[in-house]
């Protein structure tokens, strides 16, 4: 049974007890429940029970003002709380300029978070021991990396044409010869597509960005470029960019 307050009366004891169960129990965020308190108290104007509470949660949630976690936010949650010291740590690397590769955004975000911690169980968390989870995190397939924006070339020459008085979209002029500024729209649209990047080739751009002395950082990009031109995969060239980084390793130890 829902009860009206009696106005301006305090909240109890048994309200606050049934409020902050019902929380837990529907997952309801953190930063939801002061306005489901203030739709109860103030709005509504009922006693806080079990019962008002799960008939003013359904209203609430179409509204949009109460939201609960989903299931990645409670499992990232757990984690957090099992050792809140390292999910700062490593969220502090998370979203620094570090980390240009993964994705940070919503549960896609938190998906990431949760398998670089489970990643690091037992490690260090800094960047050397992260980047080296990371490369065994996408050898499983188990990390989501941002979009590569291609990058314009401007080596190519973008000039449509138009303060010309033959359209480029014309194959022959009127007179009837070729229109040599004339382009294919299939080409065209294939030149303007943009490049797609998959994350092995991304990993082998992050393993190579600003590394070592100048020879080595060209050893790096001759070893990718020769890669490419043998037809390896990017998986195999992250390989042999992690080699040779190994080898420039053991000769600085020596």
């Amino acid at each position: 049974m829902i009860t009206k307050r009696i106005p301006q009366s305090e909240t109890t004891r048994d309200e606050m007890a049934a409020f902050e169960l019902f929380c837990i129990q529907n997952n309801i965020c953190e930063e939801s429940a002061t306005p489901l308190a203030a739709y109860m108290l103030q709005t509504w104007q009922v006693v806080v029970t079990e019962e008002s509470l799960a008939a003013a949660l359904p209203v609430l949630l179409e509204a949009g003002t109460v939201r609960q976690y989903s299931p990645t936010e409670l499992r990232y949650r757990e984690i957090q709380a099992e050792s809140p010291s390292r999910a700062a740590a490593f969220r502090l690397w998370f979203l620094s300029r570090q980390n240009r590769s993964l994705t940070q955004d919503g549960d896609t975000g938190l998906l990431n978070e949760i398998a670089c911690l489970n990643e690091l169980t037992g490690r260090d968390i800094n960047s050397k021991t992260i980047w080296d989870a990371i490369g065994r995190l996408a050898n499983k397939g188990q990390v989501h990396f941002l979009p590569v924006q291609a990058t314009p070339d401007s080596r190519r020459h973008t000039d449509d044409g138009s303060g010309m008085s033959q359209t480029r979209s014309e194959k022959y002029r009127a007179d009837g010869r070729i229109n040599h500024s004339y382009v294919d729209p299939v080409v065209a649209a294939a030149a303007a597509a943009p490049r797609v990047t998959n994350s092995w080739e991304r990993m082998c751009e992050v393993a190579m960005a600003n590394y070592g002395t100048p020879p080595q950082a060209l050893a790096l990009h001759e070893a990718f470029d020769n890669g490419v031109a043998a037809g390896k995969q990017y998986s195999e060239i992250y390989k042999d960019i992690n080699i040779l980084k190994q080898s420039f390793a053991r000769v600085q130890a020596r």
